[in-house]
Order: structure tokens, then sequence, then C-alpha cells
């Protein structure tokens, strides 16, 4: 067997219209989550701003601090992320 030296991954194993269309999906894919991260990031971006500045103060965040700040921001995750981190006293 005749090996393609130029393509790392060996001889190829699917036509060139599979391999377009799996491309494609890859790219779909990709950017769907791009987007998704952008999204987080902008619904989320005091918080990230909080974390940044206490990242720059303090160079570490334990879990207690990071779920303080996200409480902070989303009341709502209190309880989850309690039981995340198996007690119901993380100081806030």
């Amino acid at each position: 067997m005749d090996v393609d030296r130029s393509n790392w991954a060996g001889p190829k194993g699917a036509s060139p219209e599979t391999e377009a269309a799996i491309d494609e999906e890859v790219k779909a894919l990709v950017a769907k989550a791009y987007a998704h991260a952008k999204k987080t990031l902008a619904d989320n971006r005091d918080l990230v701003e909080d974390l940044t500045e206490a990242l720059i103060e303090k160079e570490t965040v334990d879990y207690r601090q990071l779920a303080e700040m996200i409480v902070k921001y989303h009341p709502e995750k209190k309880e989850a992320l309690q039981k995340a981190a198996g007690s119901t006293s993380l100081g806030f």
C-alpha cells in the first residue's frame, strides 16, 4: 500500500465529496460553538470583569470566591453551586 506522505493522516479514507461535506459540518459546528461562547461571555461581561480584576489582584480564585461572584450576578444558581460543593455553608 502506497501512503501519501503529504497527508499526515495517511491515505484518503473518503471521497472528495464526503470530505467537503465533513468540512462544511465542522465549519458549522465551530461557528455555532463560537457564537455560543461569544454570547455567554457577553451575557456575563460583569462577572468576567469581576473575575479578571480578582485574578489580577490575587492571581488565584478558589471555588468559594468564584461561587460568590457567580451568585452576585446569578442568585438563582446559589443552590446548585452549594450542591456542587457538597455544602450549604459557602458563605453566601
